[in-house]
């Protein structure tokens, strides 16, 4: 997907008249809720249906949000913290497909593994999504997530194991720590880096993880309650970077601290 359809994608789906949040309740099967983001021009590309349908979203819920699980709506999973509304989810992986079929055949790339980082995981869906996309895309990587608050990483690798992903764990394809995005470093370069909280600015120590040509997908703006932020694209070409705002949103804050 070219940065230009996903542009029109987006415009297309502000403009759509009587657009409304998705609810699928009555289908109760993450197929009927990928079908719906699909005809809502959320979901644009196979790869990216196909990881969404792979991974399946009650896993990542609380047992009382359990009949929840398939509505297009952000849901709490404890700790102040949320699970991101699935739209949200598939215009990362959106982002992400784009981004990896890019890096992965430009000629200037070295012959390496992609690598993904997906900051602030929370209860583990996306992460389990992008180590999905990589499968489905043919691309051999790894994912990182990284949490702050450590209960909520413990029971994300649960998530994660009871979705079908313990051999991706033990094997290190995906991995969870309990980090800070202020304070994490790596010893690779990221292909994709999303985050899934609100900075107040851009985050420079992770613009330093993007691999030259790598992109970032955060919420930028004011991250008190009630605040409203955009959505940023960020793309690292050499020692510059390109912010494109892609949509309004409202995300927790990014904290510095882990718990």
């Amino acid at each position: 997907m070219s940065v230009c359809l996903l542009e029109f994608s987006l415009a297309h789906i502000r403009c759509c008249k009587g657009f409304s949040v998705i609810h699928c309740n009555d289908l109760f099967v993450m197929e009927g809720l990928v079908w719906k983001l699909t005809k809502s021009n959320w979901v644009l590309h196979a790869e990216v249906r196909r990881a969404m349908q792979s991974v399946k979203r009650e896993h990542f819920v609380s047992k009382e949000d359990a009949l929840l699980a398939y509505d297009d709506r952000p849901l709490p999973i404890g700790h102040g913290q949320t699970i991101s509304a699935p739209h949200v989810h598939a215009l990362a992986l959106e982002v992400a497909r784009e981004t990896l079929a890019r890096e992965t055949t430009s000629p200037l790339r070295p012959t390496v593994d992609a690598w993904i980082l997906d900051v602030g995981s929370g209860s583990g869906y996306l992460t389990g999504a992008f180590a999905a996309l990589l499968k489905e895309m043919n691309i051999k990587g790894h994912v990182v997530g990284i949490e702050r608050c450590k209960p909520l990483a413990d029971q994300s690798k649960e998530n994660l194991a009871n979705a079908g992903c313990a051999a991706l764990l033990r094997s290190g394809a995906i991995s969870i720590h309990c980090r800070s995005a202020f304070s994490y470093t790596s010893d690779h370069l990221f292909d994709f880096i999303h985050v899934g909280a609100a900075a107040n600015e851009l985050p420079q120590n992770l613009v330093g993880l993007l691999r030259d040509g790598g992109r970032l997908l955060l919420p930028i703006g004011p991250n008190d309650e009630g605040g409203v932020q955009e959505m940023s694209l960020v793309t690292k070409q050499g020692s510059s970077v390109e912010i494109k705002g892609l949509l309004q949103v409202r995300y927790v804050p990014l904290v510095e601290d882990a718990q």
